[in-house]
C-alpha cells in the first residue's frame, strides 16, 4: 500500500482581498529550491477575485490546498485557520502579498 509522505515544512498563507498580489507572492513560493513543502490558503471571503486565483493554482499543483471562509471572520481567525490546516512538521506563516527569494525555505 502506497502512503502519501506528508510534507516536511507548511506554508500557512492567509488571503484576503490581494488578487492584485497574490499570482507572484504564489509563484514565489512555488520557485523555492527546497521542494518539500505544502502551501496552504486560507481565504478570508475574499471579493475581489483572489478566490479564483487560489482555485486555480490549487487545481494546477497538488503542493497546495485552498480553503475558504463563508464570512470574513477577521485576520486572527483566519491565520489560526489556515495553521490549523498545515500538517508539517514545520510551519512557515505568509502573507498574501509578500514575495519570497527562492532559497527562503
Amino acid at each position: 500500500m502506497h502512503t502519501k509522505k506528508s510534507p516536511l515544512v507548511s506554508i500557512g498563507m492567509t488571503v484576503f482581498n490581494a488578487a492584485m498580489f497574490l499570482t507572484k507572492a504564489i509563484e514565489s513560493l512555488l520557485l523555492q529550491d527546497y521542494e518539500n513543502f505544502e502551501i496552504v490558503i486560507s481565504d478570508n471571503a475574499s471579493e475581489d477575485g483572489s478566490s479564483e486565483i487560489c482555485q486555480d493554482f490549487a487545481k494546477r499543483n497538488n503542493r497546495i490546498r485552498y480553503f475558504r471562509n463563508r464570512k470574513n471572520m477577521g485576520p486572527n481567525y483566519n491565520s489560526q485557520k489556515a495553521v490549523s490546516y498545515c500538517s508539517g512538521e514545520f510551519l512557515m506563516v505568509a502573507a498574501d502579498h509578500d514575495i519570497y527569494h527562492p532559497s527562503f525555505i
